[in-house]
């Protein structure tokens, strides 16, 4: 029901809060979050920065899923 919410605001891609819930709540990747707007993962990834968000290292969510499992 989350993404309902966020796929009714197409430019979401730019709140601070919504890219914040996605990232890091949910863990999606920066590809994943603009695959569900219709952006560019560069896009994505300029509005993290933007709002200050702190970003994970490469691979960094790969292995947490590991660790998980």
């Amino acid at each position: 029901m989350l993404f309902c919410l966020f796929a009714l605001n197409v430019e979401g891609y730019k709140d601070e809060g919504t890219l914040r819930e996605l990232y890091h709540e949910q863990d999606l990747t920066t590809y994943e979050i603009a695959e569900r707007f219709d952006v560019t993962q560069r896009t994505i990834h300029r509005w993290i920065t933007k709002n200050g968000i702190e970003t994970r290292e490469p691979g960094a969510r790969a292995k947490s899923r590991k660790e998980f499992l």
